[in-house]
């Protein structure tokens, strides 16, 4: 069990992934959908991957479309939701009033 305070966007990265338990997700697809600079997401996702709350792999050179860098793909681990939803039940009230719990505002098209 981790014995520390989680940062607000980490708790936004855990939240979207125990809502989306099943599904596999990707930097990028949190960024936007957080609204979270690169800079913050992908330590992130290295530090929970390291506590094993999350299991991540490359995906294949046969999956990846032509011209962009190929995904690394994250799941939620067993215990990475169960630890995951503690660590919300606390959280979900600061995550609240930083606005970390609505979706970004749409870009203005040009």
């Amino acid at each position: 069990m981790l014995r520390r305070k989680l940062s607000p966007q980490t708790l936004a990265v855990l939240k979207y992934m125990v809502d989306n338990p099943k599904n596999e997700v990707f930097g990028l697809e949190l960024i936007e959908a957080l609204g979270q600079p690169a800079g913050t997401i992908y330590p992130i996702l290295m530090r929970i991957e390291e506590i094993g709350w999350i299991t991540g792999e490359w995906e294949s050179y046969e999956r990846k479309d032509k011209g962009r860098r190929r995904r690394r793909y994250y799941l939620l681990t067993k215990e990475g939701k169960t630890e995951g939803k503690k660590y919300l039940r606390n959280g979900i009230k600061e995550l609240n009033k930083l606005g970390l719990l609505s979706p970004p505002p749409a870009k203005a098209k040009k």
